[in-house]
Order: C-alpha cells, then structure tokens, then sequence
C-alpha cells in the first residue's frame, strides 16, 4: 500500500467514527462487534459524561476489544479516553505527533512520538493482551 493509500483508508476511519456517533444504534451496534463485553458496556452507557467517570479504579469492569483477524485501525479524533484491553496483542505505530498510554497504576505512561528514521524503534510498541491502558 502506498502511503497515499494509508492516508485514505484512514480518512476513512475518521469518517466511519464520526458518522457512527451520530446515531445511537450505529454506536450499539460497533460496540457489539468490537468489546466482548458489548451488553454490559451498552448498559452502563457511553455518552462523554459517563466516559469521562470510568478511570482505572471507578470503571466497574475493563472492556475488551475482540478480534480474530489482523488489521490496520486508525486512533480518530472522536473517540473519547477510556481504560481498556485487547483479546490480542496491539501494535501501535506513530504516524505524525505523539501518542500517550496511560496505564492503571497512574504514575506510568508511555509516550510514543514520530521518528524521522524508519530504524529508530523510538515510535512503535507493542502492548500484551489484556493490559488495561487509555490514549489520552
């Protein structure tokens, strides 16, 4: 894929995101094929006000992203912080800016920034199954 090709497909991200929060039945409906915890995240609620109150001790339970196949997802601006976990291992590349992890225990936090060098590993990681975390 070229790099014109990435910019697209995530272009087209941040207008799936959008668009699906613009109705309350597209949002139910990412929610359940993404979290294996789609009923209970449905039944607790996830308008900003009720985001912004799940931090690592609040949150009655982590949510789990779920997949069962490899694929490319762009972190879009809409989305809102939340701690959560992966059913599988996630790698995250910094294409321009920084990205922040925030863990459970508050005072860690990985900082991940854009290199210059395709060889310098300094922004990329690769974040185990389960580790609850939230981009802020």
């Amino acid at each position: 894929m070229t790099n014109s090709g990435f910019f697209q497909l995530f272009d087209r991200h941040e207008r799936e995101d959008y668009n699906a929060t613009l109705s309350e039945a597209a949002i139910r409906q990412m929610v359940s094929e993404e979290f294996e915890e789609a009923d209970k995240i449905i039944s607790a609620g996830f308008d900003k006000e009720t985001l912004k109150t799940l931090d690592a001790n609040g949150q009655p339970f982590i949510p789990t992203r779920k997949s069962d196949k490899f694929h490319m997802r762009k972190h879009t601006a809409c989305q809102q912080p939340y701690y959560h976990g992966h059913s599988f291992y996630e790698f995250i590349y910094v294409l321009s800016g920084e990205c922040t992890q925030r863990f459970r225990n508050p005072e860690r936090k990985l900082t991940l920034k854009k290199v210059r060098r395709a060889f310098f590993l300094r922004g990329r990681c690769i974040l185990s199954k389960r580790a609850a975390r939230a981009i802020i």
